[in-house]
């Protein structure tokens, strides 16, 4: 029975729905349907002149998912131009 803790859940859950999730979500959205993971991956191969190691440093993950996302590709090959 501590009308302060309710009032002040209220309060944070307030702030939080009107000033941190909307960002969050715009964030979340751009990375993942804007500017998917693959076509990140790519790029940062391509501007790493497909240097594994510093590609998977920059991309935040081990080089060993690196080489797993990258799948059946064989790995010294750059990516097909059209």
């Amino acid at each position: 029975m501590y009308p302060g803790r309710v009032i002040g859940g209220i309060l944070t859950s307030f702030l939080l729905e009107l000033l941190v999730y909307p960002p969050v979500y715009q964030i979340w959205k751009w990375n993942f349907e804007v500017n998917p993971p693959a076509f990140r991956r790519d790029g940062v191969l391509a501007r790493t002149q497909f240097d594994k190691r510093k590609a998977a440093r920059i991309l935040g993950i081990s080089l060993a998912s690196l080489y797993r996302k990258l799948g059946e590709r064989r790995i010294s090959d750059p990516p097909l131009q059209n």
